[in-house]
């Protein structure tokens, strides 16, 4: 059974992206879009990208992270299209790609504990995260020199 996710142009009142059988509850799917990139978790522990300037043609089908709570930003700034989500490898890390050419940046040990949040500022140069533990505010210089 399943449902059909899809992306529709309200102001056109059309569909422009459909994606049938989808068995994931709806709170469980979480996304993000700029004006290049959607991020969406499909399916459990991933993220998959898709390309919104070439009719929604996947471009990483599953990218794996840590967690299946859909942690993980987007970076508005079309010049410098970051995406920040859970590294798979452990607790606490926050891997860093390049979502437009689909290259990894690097990887931040971040926290102790799980990730709660990640938030990208507007020009995707700095990235602000916090714990499951909520003590404290932690802010990464994302710029390429930064991550080497």
């Amino acid at each position: 059974a399943g449902y059909t996710l899809q992306l529709y142009d309200m102001k056109r009142c059309k569909v422009l992206w459909s994606i049938p059988h989808i068995h994931r509850a709806l709170r469980a799917i979480r996304f993000t879009l700029n004006r290049t990139r959607l991020v969406v978790t499909l399916q459990a522990n991933t993220l998959s990208i898709f390309d919104v300037t070439h009719n929604m043609r996947a471009l990483h089908p599953c990218i794996s992270t840590y967690d299946d709570n859909g942690i993980f930003d987007l970076s508005q700034d079309s010049d410098n299209c970051l995406l920040a989500y859970c590294d798979p490898s452990t607790a606490g890390r926050i891997a860093i790609l390049d979502a437009y050419n689909l290259q990894k940046r690097g990887v931040i040990e971040a926290h102790d504990s799980a990730v709660q949040i990640l938030k990208f500022n507007a020009q995707a140069s700095m990235l602000a995260s916090a714990s499951v533990t909520g003590t404290l505010i932690r802010v990464f210089d994302t710029t390429p020199h930064a991550l080497q």
